[in-house]
Order: structure tokens, then sequence, then C-alpha cells
């Protein structure tokens, strides 16, 4: 007997008592009222209560996910059986709706649905299971782990060959150093190597793994998961190909001079997106000058008179992104250097090395492909004229004067590397280069809140990825961080390289509810996101 409280003329709660025998679990038993003490009881045959085993979770796959909810979950639990198999619920932290589970065909297993983080804000939360629509919930003391979804910027390199092993950096937000951080190529999975919250490296399975008929130009999508269960998605920024290996024909000339002074042109196909060359296995890399899928121009460097390759066979090595592949083709370097050479330049390309002096910008960012001007002297108003983004990415040059030429950034892993003028009639390097500094994209992944009211003033967090470092910046970057709301500039502080906070300003539109899009800049409003 147990005390009941009243409600109203129709109902009584009462708490159940404990059940003093094991062997009545899973048994109903009857529920009788008495309104005088114990001394007269009421029953009704459908009155019936039964009596359980007590849930418990034992543990979970995956035990995280993203704050945007929808992950899978498979609980294991103790405690399950035939009686309690309906109005089976799921509780995740302080979310006030409880989410329904689903029973498995095996026995102590159900799966349920993760909910949206509140407030979208990362954290553990307690997984507890509930029976009897929610009112005997577990103490399990068991956790589910809210991050924010990884985001892709940039992949390098975006191509490979059909039979995988190419070593592929992706750059981008939110990568956990957890077991469970694999890529996926388009339907392969291939685990991932973590350096950074922002950099990973996954190695390209072969195009046999996949399924059905693949050609070789087969275009895939990179996508990253942190728990193996909900991947990133698919973006313009994560796409990855495949080709075939190159063919190569023919090599003219065969023999260049010790100096390196001259030109090589390798002919054959798939050759397109070559980005450096290498002369001899130890050799040193240089950029390739021009290529088509039918053509690569190459300049080999010099080497002194010690060197094993003079008078030698040189294998030639080609890089299409990371690693260096043999084309089965040599040259030799010989000590002299035959008149056609010298006929092939006039006396001012041999006597006029370009000149870079200055460039603008001195920053840009890894995904931008900005415009870069270069101010210098004796640049040749020819077709091949590029510049070298380091040892092994060249563009085409903008002829604008003999002192101003202007080349487009290409997509680039963030870092510092040296820019060199290449003349096109010459094939001159310019002696000397100017640093360029490459950081990673700015990246907004999400804001919180999303609305505020018209007179402005709410604290709004912005959460990304910010690379503002004091090394490139200065140490006033802090005063450089802006939002924009719509067109309104806005005052922000920088709270890590993942957090801006900005304030709202004031919005003037008669219209009401209104939506602008919000973007960051980390150098006082010249460029923004």
């Amino acid at each position: 007997i147990v005390s009941a409280e009243y409600i109203s003329g129709q109902r009584l709660r009462c708490i159940s008592p404990p059940s003093q025998n094991t062997r009545i679990i899973g048994k109903s038993v009857k529920v009788a009222i008495s309104v005088n003490g114990g001394f007269d009881f009421v029953e009704n045959e459908n009155a019936l209560y039964t009596y359980t085993t007590i849930l418990n979770v034992l543990s979970m796959y995956p035990a995280a996910g993203p704050t945007t909810g929808g992950t899978v979950i498979k609980i294991y639990l103790s405690g399950l059986n035939s009686t309690i198999m309906q109005d089976i619920q799921c509780h995740f932290g302080t979310y006030k709706n409880a989410m329904p589970a689903i029973i498995g065909n095996l026995d102590n297993i159900v799966t349920c649905k993760s909910p949206p983080a509140i407030r979208r804000q990362e954290g553990a939360v307690a997984v507890e299971i509930s029976k009897n629509g929610g009112n005997d919930i577990s103490i399990s003391s068991k956790t589910f782990l809210y991050y924010v979804p990884p985001i892709v910027t940039h992949v390098f390199p975006r191509f490979g060959f059909i039979d995988g092993g190419e070593k592929v950096t992706i750059t981008g937000v939110g990568f956990l150093n957890v077991p469970e951080i694999k890529c996926r190529f388009g339907p392969i999975i291939t685990s991932a190597t973590w350096f950074s919250s922002s950099q990973i490296v996954c190695v390209s399975p072969p195009i046999s793994d996949f399924p059905g008929q693949q050609t070789p130009s087969k275009s895939v999508n990179i996508e990253i998961t942190n728990n193996a269960v909900d991947f990133s998605g698919s973006s313009l920024s994560s796409f990855y190909q495949y080709r075939e290996y190159p063919v190569v024909h023919s090599i003219q000339p065969n023999q260049v001079p010790q100096c390196g002074r001259t030109t090589v042109q390798i002919t054959g196909k798939e050759l397109n997106n070559a980005v450096s060359c290498k002369f001899g296995l130890l050799g040193e890399s240089v950029p390739v000058l021009h290529s088509t899928e039918y053509m690569v121009i190459c300049q080999p460097p010099a080497i002194d008179t010690f060197s094993p390759y003079l008078g030698q066979n040189v294998e030639i090595y080609v890089s299409f992104g990371v690693t260096f592949i043999p084309l089965g083709l040599s040259i030799i370097y010989s000590e002299s250097v035959s008149l056609e050479f010298f006929y092939n330049r006039t006396l001012n390309e041999i006597l006029h090395y370009p000149e870079v002096i200055t460039i603008e910008p001195s920053i840009v960012t890894s995904n931008s492909r900005q415009w870069i001007t270069i101010h210098g002297k004796n640049f040749d108003n020819e077709e091949r004229t590029g510049c070298n983004f380091g040892k092994d990415l060249h563009n085409k040059a903008e002829f604008i004067s003999s002192e101003m030429v202007r080349c487009r950034a290409p997509k680039i892993i963030p870092g510092d590397l040296i820019i060199e003028v290449v003349n096109g009639g010459s094939h001159f390097v310019s002696k000397n280069g100017k640093m360029l500094t490459v950081v990673a994209d700015i990246t907004i992944s999400y804001l919180f809140p999303k609305f505020g009211p018209r007179n402005g003033g709410t604290i709004v967090k912005v959460v990304g990825l910010f690379p503002v470092n004091s090394k490139i910046f200065g140490q006033e970057s802090q005063n450089k961080v802006l939002c924009r709301f719509g067109s309104v500039k806005a005052f922000a502080i920088t709270v890590s390289t993942n957090q801006i906070v900005c304030v709202a300003p004031t919005f003037s539109s008669a219209v009401l509810d209104s939506t602008v899009k919000v973007q960051v800049s980390l150098d006082g409003g010249n460029n923004f996101s």
C-alpha cells in the first residue's frame, strides 16, 4: 500500500513501490484505490501495472556528431525486453523534446537521431533512455559530444592519377584529432592523417575501387567526417579529378649547356596541368614555363663543373601536383655551348635579366586568385613572360610595361613563397624575388544569434576560420578586424582564430524583417570574406 496524491475528482497520482520479488519482473499486478484509509479498495480488470527491468545505457556509436543534429546513433542497453518495446525515448542533455527510439532486430539495441545542439554550441551532453513515455529515465552518465561540422575550403592537388596513392592535403575548419576522422572520395572512405584543426592529409584510392564503370576523367567530391558517419557534403572547393598517366614522345633539344640558359620542349599527351620539372632524381625542381595537353616547356637548372650529371644522360621527371613521375626521356648537360644558342637570343636578352623591385599586395588568401602587380625592370612583352610562385607554380603574366607586369595568384597552400618573373623571350628568371605571404581563407561556419533589433547593439558571435596573427598583420591586427552587415561596417574583436565577436550596427532600411549578409575583413576593410 502506498500513499496517493489527489489531483482531481477523476485523477490520483501514486508512486509505484519497489518489487520485493524478482520473479514478478515482466508480469502485471492489479492496481486498486482506497478513499477511506485503506479499509476498502476498488479494482478494475484493466487497471494493471507491469514491473520491468531497469534500463541502462552501456555505450553508443558514434559518440559524437555535428551541432546541426541528425546523427543516427546506435545505443546499446541493458534491461530491454519484450515487455517494454514501446514508448522508448532518447534524451540529450537539457533538450526539451525527447527523441523517439527505433527498436532494432538485435536485443538491447535502439537507434536514435541526435537533435540540433542547443544554440548550436559545442560540448558534451548526457544521453539517457526512458520508457513509459518519459516517466522513468536512466541514469547512466554516458555522454555525446557535439562539434562544429567540418568544412573543406581547399584541396591540393586537385587531381591525381587513376592508380591512386596521391597524398591530398585538405584545408578547412573543424577537423578533430580523433580516430574516426576520415576522408571520402566519392563513395570510397579512406583514412586521414591529422595535422591541425584546419589541415589533414588523405591518400586517394585507385579508381578501380569505385563501383560501376568509371572514366579516367572522373571527378569526385572529397568529404570529411569526424565520427565515421556524418560527412561534410559537397562544395565547389572540394572536387578532385582522376586522370590518365602522361605519354611522352620526344624532347627538343636533347643536349643543353651546363649553365642551363635554354629551354627544352617535351611533347606527348596528357601533359596539361604539369607544374614543375626535375632533371635527374636528385636535381633541382624548376617550374613549368608553359604547358598544354600535348607539350611542356621547362628551363633546366645550371649545374657546376663537379656535378655527376655533366656529360651524362639525365632522366627527366615531371610533377602534376606533389610527387614527381619519370617520363622515360633524358637530356645531356654539355660543357660547350653551341653557336645556335647565342644566335637564338639577342645581345639585349643575354645582358639583361628581369628584376623584381616590389609586389602589391604582398599578402593574399589561398583561394583568392588575386592579381599581383609586380614593379621592376627589363620585363619582356612576350607571350611566354610569366611569374614563378615558389619553385612549383607558374602563371602567365599580363604585360603592362617593361617596368610593370601583373600575374594572377594560383590557389596556394598557406605559407611564404618567393615571386619571380620569367621573361618570355630569353626565359631568363629574375635573380631576385619578393616574398608573398599566403594565409588561409576566411571561412564563416555560422552566426549566433542570427537576428536582432533594428537599433543595433546586438553582440553577434561569428564562428569559422580567421587566420589573424601578428606576424602577418602586425601587433595592431586587432584594430584591422571588421565585420560588415550588408554595406555597413561594424566594430569587431578577435576572440581566437575560430571566433570573432561583432556589434550589429543600426539598420536604417524601412523594410521590416530584412536579412543582410554578414562578412569579415582582417585587413581594415580592404577585403571581405
